[in-house]
């Protein structure tokens, strides 16, 4: 056999470097083979399909009217061009990043993604008891779970919040050295606290008197009563103020210091034992059973059978109604947050707001 050429030899030599380099690109983002969810009802085509073209110049600000939040930006902080999984990108003095990524429901789990991030920093995986003992936040009026991690070598920390609920997930991070990330937190609380859905009516604007008056509402929300959005129609209770739709929110309304909205996914919306079990870790209430689940009483809606959850605690401790209504090749979700006291209260004009859903035309 005749040997190598010189050319032959010279391309070997490259390809073992190139295998045995140590150098390695870490992100805290999604990795690329994530799938993308399945088509969200509602959703933009951007959000369905993701970003299309040659991208944003070095230094652009990101418009914000491509996402679907709205927020204050803490001192020092500044707009980078969204990017895949960053639909809000932002950085933070000290070298600190921070973003938002919306994905759609289910997106992996709470536990698959602390486990991501965990793995990302060098730490061994959590178990399913560890997400219990998770520190709560609140992310768009509702409680969110919270992480704090630092990696092995020390070098990184990451604060990062996750949202699941029925129709998107939505996570909010930060990351830098921690010294850097330990200086920005009182500026992460405040684009928390200051995050919310576009078109959702602003705290700071909207005034307990206002919200006790038909006319007061639409000042204070700037969304006029539709009764009825999509392809239905209902009756508003009465001190419900309308806020108006999002992308994922056919419609949504504030309730004293609660919120109540109606959302539409294909399908099933992703089934009801994951999302009741999911609605459960979002409030701090155990898992259901299969067989509590089963047991659940039903409400009749659209003349369907649909399932009525109640997930209610002490005193202001959070709380969730939710109504799943199937529909064939789609599902209707109606759901209200906030203090328990507060949905007792409101359990019969929410439960009377869900049998008024009747079929445009």
């Amino acid at each position: 056999m005749s040997n190598p050429t010189p050319l032959v030899l010279s391309l070997l030599a490259a390809a073992l470097v190139g295998c045995g380099s140590s150098e390695r690109e870490e992100s805290l983002d999604p990795p690329s083979t994530i799938q993308a969810p399945g088509l969200r009802i509602g959703a933009t085509s951007a959000q369905r399909f993701g970003r299309m073209g040659g991208g944003a110049e070095p230094g652009a600000k990101a418009p914000e009217a491509q996402t679907a939040f709205t927020f204050a930006l803490p001192a020092g902080w500044k707009t980078l061009p969204a990017q895949q999984f960053r639909d809000v990108n932002l950085e933070a003095p000290g070298g600190v990043n921070a973003w938002v990524t919306l994905m759609g429901p289910g997106a992996g789990g709470a536990l698959g993604n602390l486990n991501r991030w965990r793995s990302q920093l060098g730490l061994a995986p959590a178990a399913e008891s560890d997400l219990a003992a998770l520190p709560t936040e609140t992310l768009l009026g509702q409680s969110a779970q919270r992480i704090d991690l630092a990696s092995a070598d020390g070098a990184q920390r990451l604060v990062a919040v996750m949202l699941f609920e029925a129709d998107r997930s939505v996570f909010v991070r930060m990351s830098g050295s921690p010294e850097a990330v330990q200086e920005q937190l009182p500026g992460f609380a405040t684009f928390l606290a200051s995050l919310a859905d576009r078109g959702a009516a602003s705290p700071s604007v909207a005034s307990p008197s206002a919200a006790g008056s038909a006319g007061g509402a639409d000042a204070a929300s700037g969304a006029a009563d539709p009764g009825g959005a999509g392809d239905f129609r209902w009756s508003t209770p009465v001190g419900w103020v309308p806020v108006g739709g999002s992308p994922f929110k056919l419609f949504e309304y504030t309730v004293a210091d609660g919120k109540c909205w109606v959302s539409e996914l294909a399908g099933d919306g992703g089934g009801l034992a994951a999302n009741v079990v999911r609605w459960c870790g979002q409030v701090g209430i155990e898992p259901m059973a299969e067989s509590e689940i089963e047991a659940l009483p039903r409400l009749q809606v659209l003349g369907q059978e649909a399932v009525y959850v109640r997930l209610l605690q002490d005193g202001d401790a959070p709380g969730m109604l939710g109504l799943i209504i199937p529909l064939g090749d789609r599902t209707l979700f109606v759901k209200m947050t906030g203090a328990s006291r507060l949905l007792v209260e409101q359990s019969p004009g929410f439960e009377s707001f869900c049998r008024s859903f009747t079929r445009k035309g």
